[in-house]
């Protein structure tokens, strides 16, 4: 099983995004499958998440310039301490973690071959809700 908990945005985070997809002429490619949302945790084992109740703030900005490709998904990524401290509780209340390093990040299309030239934009990450899945491993 996998073990997955993820936050989505407000309304006016997700027409940003959307904004962005189409001003960069993304509008085309593969939408990410849960919509967009950060990963807090994709865990092998069950976990506990305390935090139930998400700041009204900013939690972070994402940047144009901070735009990577994860394998073949086209994804913005961020700082966020907020998410960081979320993170690191899932793993103190028993999640795993098969990455280094955690990188709070937004998948903007799957499916990409290579990063096009982007026009740079700043983009508030204000959070809505929590959503927690389970799944089986062959879930793809």
């Amino acid at each position: 099983m996998i073990y997955y908990l993820a936050v989505r945005f407000s309304q006016e985070t997700n027409m940003l995004l959307s904004e962005f997809r189409l001003m960069n002429g993304l509008s085309n490619g593969i939408w990410p499958k849960l919509g967009f949302h950060t990963t807090v945790s994709y865990s092998k084992e069950p976990f506990k998440y305390p935090i139930r109740d998400l700041p009204k703030h900013p939690i972070g900005f994402a940047a144009a310039r901070n735009i990577k490709l994860f394998g073949t998904s086209l994804v913005l990524t961020y700082s966020s301490e907020y998410l960081n401290i979320m993170h690191n509780l899932t793993m103190l209340n028993g999640a795993t973690y098969d990455y280094p390093k955690y990188i709070p990040h937004i998948t903007i299309i799957e499916d990409c071959k290579s990063i096009p030239l982007i026009k740079e934009v700043l983009i508030p990450i204000i959070l809505s809700e929590i959503f927690y899945i389970e799944w089986k491993e062959n879930h793809g």
